[in-house]
């Protein structure tokens, strides 16, 4: 069921102080936490937590994760035939979707996709991978499908308590190890018509893992419902406005006019796929423009017959507007609950300097949710740090690696509470110097959000994000963790090289041209492990002059032929 944002926050509206006998209650285990969503995210932490667990063999941990959806996947899972606006859509998945970085950047350690992948393949690939990822290290125990979290309440106060979720699942949920036992494959045990009911769980630490593109970010554009009342007078159709989250192809806008509004990955596929597209970009794209686009400066305004732009041009043939515009970060389970506060006009303020310390809820504006220390754990004055973790906000680092880091610092965390500042004063005010480093350099924290910054001028801030939180447990004389980089470092150096936007850009654009040549098959061909398609990714690099670990171009930045062996990549002079 597919419901808007008012809907989901009035449908459970008035059960905010949740009925303690109400439902079927559960015992509460030495350590219970909860995961929502069953992404990237939330699979990373089940695996995170299950390696912990063989490393702790004392680690009491009772850990469940719900799905709302028949499956995992997050919005790998794609959504077919899309509601319309104003019903949210499953996924932001579109039907031609291909990722826009190598596969390997959406990898575990040493668990490559499997031989014979597109290096950017098309997203039902991945899908297919976190699927084998949650059945290879037999996670599929802990998913609870279709089980839809409504509210979740912190009972307690800032130093002790539990949360209180709110659950809806279908009345002939079956409780089962048997991952399979309720998968969409198996109708008659969660058949699509099902009823549901309502049980109520508790538990000691709450991950949010449900992802950041799921509530778009449309904007304010004056004019809007004046220009949508009145037909294009050129082409004689009606006129269209919707966010990028319910594209799925490219037929609704055949023999029409678009124009798209943004310049990020999803904007460059949409004017690619559409034949007849303006596009309005704030700044200058990273992404080559595809097709016959005529590039437009950032949308102004409508009027009755135009559609306007900052630099004073306005075009009148423009039959619809797709807002790739991004999205806002919202959790209305804990909205619901009471905890937390979404309120589009709130800013972020030093408030360490006061005492006693003011109440210091968790906010949400849209781009920012605060005060979250280093982008994953809260500092609300309403529960102890260690009670509410957040997976994935940040942007825009490689997804596993990313959640793995941040699952590894808060299982650390919830292991040890006392490896935080049991009075969160130290840590916020961490924060609050962050954010007015941010102000010095011109970034608004409360627009800019949770996009990682490139301090160091380097292109390493996906890596150094990941560093700073084992560094935290290192700090605190952590031991036992998974440094596979070099000087003693978390991060692999191989993604180091890689994950890096100039890196990104470059072997996207070279394996595009190679790929309209024909010549990738052969590249593909006999890769199985790792090594062997960083090895491929190292090669890409070396087409464009880059340092070249395994392969050697004698003519960078020229036409070249690339021959491959088993594990070999060699680049000659065409």
């Amino acid at each position: 069921m597919s419901l808007t944002i008012p809907e989901l926050l009035r449908n459970t509206a008035g059960n905010v102080q949740l009925p303690v006998k109400a439902g079927k209650e559960v015992v509460i285990s030495p350590k219970r936490i909860v995961v929502v969503g069953g992404g990237a995210a939330g699979i990373s932490f089940l695996k995170v937590v299950r390696e912990f667990q063989e490393q702790q063999k004392d680690l009491n941990w009772d850990v469940v994760l719900y799905e709302h959806r028949d499956d995992i996947g997050g919005i790998w899972y794609e959504q077919k035939n899309k509601p319309d606006p104003p019903i949210l859509p499953e996924s932001s998945i579109y039907s031609r979707l291909r990722t826009n970085t190598p596969h390997p950047h959406n990898t575990y350690y040493k668990f490559p996709f499997p031989p014979g992948t597109d290096l950017y393949p098309i997203h039902t690939k991945l899908h297919e991978y976190m699927k084998s990822v949650a059945s290879h290290f037999k996670l599929e125990s802990a998913v609870r499908l279709r089980h839809n979290v409504t509210s979740a309440q912190w009972i307690g106060n800032s130093t002790q308590g539990y949360w209180r979720l709110r659950i809806e699942r279908p009345i002939t949920y079956q409780e089962s190890s048997d991952w399979h036992s309720f998968s969409p494959l198996n109708q008659q045990i969660i058949p699509k018509d099902a009823t549901h009911e309502t049980i109520f769980e508790n538990f000691d630490h709450l991950i949010v893992a449900t992802g950041r593109y799921h509530f778009p970010h449309e904007g304010n554009f004056p004019g809007r419902e004046t220009w949508l009342a009145h037909r294009n007078n050129l082409s004689n159709g009606s006129r269209d406005i919707r966010h990028s989250i319910w594209y799925e192809d490219a037929t609704p806008y055949v023999n029409k006019t678009a124009l798209v509004v943004g310049g990020g990955a999803s904007a460059q596929d949409i004017t690619r796929f559409v034949a007849e597209v303006y596009q309005s970009i704030s700044k200058k794209s990273i992404y080559p423009p595809g097709g016959d686009i005529i590039r437009k400066a950032r949308l102004s305004h409508f009027t009755r017959d135009a559609v306007h732009f900052e630099d004073g041009s306005f075009e009148t043939d423009i039959d619809s507007v797709i807002l790739a515009t991004g999205y806002e970060l919202r959790v209305p389970f804990l909205e619901v609950g009471g905890s937390l506060i979404y309120d589009p006009t709130v800013t972020s303020r030093n408030t360490t300097h006061i005492h006693p310390p003011p109440h210091l809820p968790l906010t949400s504006n849209g781009p920012y949710v605060r005060p979250l220390y280093r982008h994953t754990m809260s500092l609300s004055s309403q529960f102890p740090p260690t009670a509410l973790f957040v997976l994935s906000f940040a942007r825009h680092p490689p997804p596993q690696a990313t959640a793995v880091a941040q699952s590894i610092f808060a299982t650390r965390l919830i292991a040890n509470p006392a490896l935080v500042d049991p009075h969160r004063i130290k840590l916020l005010r961490e924060l609050e110097e962050y954010e007015e480093r941010l102000r010095n350099i011109g970034l608004n924290p409360d627009v800019s959000g949770h996009r990682l910054v490139d301090w160091n001028h380097d292109y390493q801030e996906s890596s150094n994000f990941q560093e700073s939180l084992i560094n935290f447990l290192m700090e605190r004389n952590v031991t036992r963790l998974p440094l596979r980089g070099s000087n003693h470092t978390y991060v692999e150096d191989w993604r180091r090289r890689m994950d890096t936007n100039p890196s990104l850009v470059v072997t996207n654009k070279n394996w595009l041209e190679l790929e309209a040549r024909g010549e990738t098959e052969a590249l593909l061909r006999g890769r199985e492990k790792e090594e062997d398609w960083i090895e491929l990714l190292d090669c890409l690099r070396a087409l464009d002059g880059t340092k070249q670990p395994t392969c050697q171009a004698s003519t960078p930045l020229q036409p070249a032929y690339i021959s491959s062996g088993h594990n070999s990549c060699v680049v000659e002079r065409r």
